[in-house]
């Protein structure tokens, strides 16, 4: 174990990649893509360390993926490309349950597979965090 001095850089803003398998187009996946790439980068640039995930159901885990740079924010987008949408909605709703359990964002952005953003729980077209 080893002690490190310093302030914690934790993370205040949660990206959840909602790809689930119904409702999503490719046009969609096109804006969800577009949309969760475009945030990350102005988050990344603006120094704001964030968390993007999103569920994978093939392995029934939620993958995350911090970002603390604009570097880190490109090699995001490339995991992007190789997600999976899911089926099983119940399934995804544990698996985010219990990754973040104890973890407090001061926002929480959902990004589903239509590319429609809903901050905190409401549908937004303009992102103010």
């Amino acid at each position: 174990m080893v002690k490190e001095h310093g302030c914690p850089l934790g993370c205040v803003v949660l990206l959840w990649v909602d790809f689930a398998e119904k409702g999503a187009s490719a046009a969609g996946i096109d804006r969800m893509l577009e949309r969760t790439a475009s945030l990350s980068m102005t988050l990344a640039g603006e120094k704001c360390i964030h968390m993007a995930a999103w569920f994978e159901e093939k392995n029934a885990r939620v993958v995350k993926y911090k970002v603390n740079s604009a570097e880190s924010a490109y090699e995001l987008v490339w995991r992007l490309l190789d997600i999976e949408p899911y089926e099983d909605r119940e399934m995804a709703g544990i698996a985010y349950e219990d990754a973040f359990l104890g973890e407090h964002f001061s926002s929480i952005v959902v990004i589903d597979g239509q590319g429609n953003m809903k901050i905190n729980g409401e549908t937004q077209e303009l992102l103010q965090l």
